[in-house]
């Protein structure tokens, strides 16, 4: 019998919500960021989907990947050549490069680069980027080789925060430099998800929505930004063990946990070996039959324990939601202190990812 830990992954749910954010884009381009596996779901879970789209990926190995599967659309790398590698290992593919230092110009024209590439200027984030300076040594070097130059993008800090100032502060950073520049007839990309879903004035020429694809909301302080993604991923698992406990004894390693009253707690097979997290505290949720059970106890690698005290019939080989279509992703981040983007993520291989 296989072990019960699956994602499920729903297609449907997919495409659903790439119609809804490309209906908020209106005129813009929506790019699809597919990095890290389309964020732990799956890549080849979800290549028919990708189909007359432009996907993001960060790296030459993940749009490899994906050609491999039988795509042959256009992939744009957002971290652009690491090496004269990435590009040659490429080359026989519909690929575009995000150039984030002049560096990396010189290698696209050393390899007979003869494509697009993307400028991205740092506004203020502070993490990639190109200043003035380097953004003309660009445009020389561009000068003169076979490479279009198509777009100008940036990446904003906090756009998924109202309360923050540093959005429109990026924004007036970069309108700056494209008027010193004289750079204004380049179209441009500034929107990730939640830059997409809430400020409509920056959409450009083409947004980059990542995790709201996959059904997670980008500003869970915003609750109602939401409503109309559908969860992608469900994960689940079953019950493997059921026991009664006394008053004073206690679950799990270290001791943390120690019954106050007659409990029943039962045993789920997925830890941190799966990707569960080990800091998960006791109180995050599950959902066993439709009702909510506390996590109680330390997260093992191949178990979690709950309380399930007040669930009725609770049996061996129930199934367990972990997070999903009836329980946000975003909830369990909260608990544990994260983001959803880490959750899914971080699921290993162990996990099967499996279409419904």
């Amino acid at each position: 019998m296989a072990r019960p830990a699956v994602a499920l992954i729903d297609q449907q749910a997919f495409e659903q919500n790439i119609a809804y954010l490309s209906g908020l884009a209106n005129n813009a381009e929506t790019i699809l960021v597919v990095k890290a596996d389309a964020y732990g779901h799956g890549v080849k879970n979800l290549i028919s989907s990708f189909q007359g789209r432009r996907l993001a990926v960060a790296c030459a190995e993940e749009a490899a990947t994906i050609f491999s599967l039988g795509f042959d659309g256009e992939i744009l790398l957002l971290e652009g050549p690491f090496e004269a590698d990435c590009i040659e290992s490429l080359a026989q593919h519909n690929v575009s490069y995000v150039i984030h230092r002049p560096e990396q110009v010189s290698m696209l024209v050393a390899q007979n680069f003869d494509g697009k590439v993307w400028l991205k200027i740092d506004s203020g984030m502070h993490r990639l980027g190109l200043t003035v300076e380097q953004t003309k040594r660009c445009i020389e070097l561009l000068d003169g080789a076979n490479i279009q130059l198509e777009m100008l993008m940036t990446h904003f800090s906090s756009a998924d925060d109202r309360r923050s100032r540093s959005l429109q502060e990026q924004a007036d950073a970069f309108d700056r430099l494209v008027n010193e520049l004289k750079l204004d007839d380049l179209p441009v990309s500034m929107c990730n998800s939640a830059a997409l879903m809430l400020h409509e004035r920056y959409h450009g020429a083409a947004v980059r929505p990542g995790i709201a694809l996959y059904g997670a909301n980008p500003a869970p302080v915003i609750k109602p930004l939401s409503e109309k993604l559908s969860p992608v991923m469900t994960l689940q698992t079953e019950v493997i063990a059921v026991r009664d406990i006394e008053v004073g004894e206690t679950v799990g390693y270290g001791d943390t946990w120690t019954a106050l009253r007659p409990s029943k707690i039962a045993t789920l097979a997925i830890g941190y070996g799966d990707g569960y997290p080990r800091h998960a505290p006791t109180g995050t949720p599950v959902l066993i039959n439709q009702q909510r059970a506390p996590l109680v106890g330390r997260v093992s690698m191949d178990m979690i324990t709950v309380d399930v005290t007040d669930i009725a019939s609770v049996d061996v080989c129930a199934k367990v939601e972990l997070w999903g279509q009836n329980l946000p992703i975003e909830e369990i981040a909260e608990h544990v202190g994260t983001i959803s983007y880490e959750l899914c993520t971080s699921l290993t291989s162990r996990v099967p990812r499996r279409l419904v």
